[in-house]
C-alpha cells in the first residue's frame, strides 16, 4: 500500500476527538468500513497534505483471528517503520500525523487491531488520537505505537535489526513498562537493557509482568543515579543482568546441605509411598546440583527458572531437570 502523508487541520482534530463528537459517532469510528464520514461529518476537509508523497510500501498483517490480534504486532512495526524511517522523532510525536494516518490510509487496521477498545469514548481517543499529551500516547495511539516501536527497538548493528524488535512484540506487557519510560528515548540504553533480557531468557529465566515493572523502575534508578548517556553499554547491560539474577533467586535458595556419601544417602533415600511422591504445585524441592553437589530449594509456584522438562509438576525423587544448563537431581519432595 503507497499513500500520501497527510496531516490534521490543528481546529478539525478538536473537533473531531471531542468527547461528545465521538460519544455520537461511536459506531462510525468502531464499525463503518469505509472512513468517508469522516471528511463528511466535518465543515471542511480535515486532512493537509504534505510534502511527502507516494510513501510505501506498507503491508499490514491483520491475518490473526478475533483476540489474537496482538500476534500481527511486529510484522506491522516492521513495516511501518521500514516505510516511515525517515521521520524525525519530533516529526513522529506530532498528533496530527499520527490522527491522520488513522483516520486516513490506515483506519481498517486500528478497526481491526484495537475493535473491542473502540466501543468507548476513551479508546478511540487513545487509539485513533492521542488521549493525553504525554509519552504513553505514543504507545496508545495505533499507528504512532508501531513506528515508536520500531524506532527504540531497530538496531542496525545486529545481524537482524528487527531482533529487539520482535522480542518487545513477543511480550506486550514490555511495552507498557519499557516503551512508555523516558529512558526508553535513547538505543543507547535500550540495547544493553533489552539484550540482558533476551539473554536471560535465553538462559532460561522467565519474567512475569511484575519482574518486568521492577526491572523497569530499577533502570530509571539507575537515571537518576548515573548519567546514563555516558555509561558503557556494557555496564549497563552487566548492571540489569545482576538485577536479574537478584530477581530469579526469590524463586530459589540454598537448601541445609544433608550428609552426601552414597552410604549415608541410601541411609536417608525414603522408600514405598515416599519414594513415589510426586510434585506438585505447592511442593518444596530439593535438588542436588551434580556438578558441584550443591544443593538448591524450589517452590513451583514461585520459579522463575526455565526448566528442562519444562514442568516438574509430576517428577519424583531421583528424576533430573536441567536449570540454566545444569542438571540437578530431584532428592527430596515435601
Amino acid at each position: 500500500m503507497k499513500f500520501d502523508i497527510q496531516i490534521m487541520d490543528s481546529a478539525m482534530l478538536d473537533y473531531l476527538k471531542d468527547p461528545k463528537f465521538i460519544q455520537d459517532n461511536i459506531n462510525k469510528f468502531s464499525n463503518y468500513e469505509s472512513n468517508d464520514w469522516v471528511t463528511a461529518t466535518c465543515p471542511y476537509s480535515p486532512f493537509i497534505d504534505t510534502k511527502y508523497k507516494n510513501i510505501g510500501d506498507i503491508t499490514l498483517d491483520m491475518s490473526a483471528e478475533k483476540g489474537k490480534e496482538y500476534l500481527t504486532e511486529f510484522n506491522n512495526v516492521k513495516s511501518v517503520y521500514s516505510a516511515l524511517k525517515f521521520l524525525s522523532d519530533s516529526t513522529a510525536s506530532e498528533e496530527r500525523l499520527w490522527a491522520a494516518l488513522c483516520l486516513g490510509p490506515l483506519y481498517p487496521y486500528v478497526q481491526y487491531r484495537w475493535g473491542k477498545s473502540l466501543q468507548s469514548v476513551n479508546g478511540i481517543r487513545q487509539h485513533f488520537f492521542f488521549e493525553r499529551a504525554n509519552r504513553r500516547s505514543l504507545t496508545r495511539n495505533a499507528a504512532a505505537r508501531l513506528w515508536w516501536i520500531g524506532r527504540l527497538t531497530y538496531d542496525e548493528k545486529r545481524d537482524n535489526h528487527f531482533e529487539l524488535t520482535q522480542f518487545v512484540c513477543a511480550h506486550p506487557d514490555y511495552i507498557m513498562h519499557f516503551i512508555e519510560r523516558n529512558t526508553s528515548n535513547n538505543l543507547h540504553i535500550m540495547r544493553p537493557f533489552l539484550e540482558a533480557i533476551l539473554e536471560e531468557e535465553k538462559n532460561g529465566i522467565i519474567l512475569n509482568t511484575d519482574d518486568g515493572g521492577e526491572l523497569a523502575k530499577y533502570l530509571n534508578l539507575l537515571g537518576g543515579m548515573y548519567v546514563m548517556d555516558v555509561m558503557p553499554e556494557a555496564w549497563i547491560k552487566e548492571k540489569i543482568i545482576q538485577k536479574i539474577h537478584q530477581i530469579a533467586q526469590r524463586g530459589l535458595k540454598p537448601a541445609e546441605q544433608q550428609p552426601s556419601s552414597k552410604q549415608e544417602m541410601e541411609a536417608i533415600t525414603p522408600v514405598g509411598k515416599v519414594a513415589n511422591k510426586k510434585i506438585k504445585s505447592g511442593s518444596i524441592v530439593i535438588v542436588e546440583c551434580k556438578d558441584d553437589d550443591k544443593r538448591m530449594e524450589l517452590q513451583p509456584k514461585k520459579m522463575k527458572f526455565r526448566t528442562i522438562p519444562k514442568s516438574i509438576i509430576g517428577l519424583k525423587v531421583n528424576d533430573e531437570i536441567t536449570i540454566m544448563k545444569k542438571r540437578y537431581t530431584i532428592i527430596e519432595i515435601k
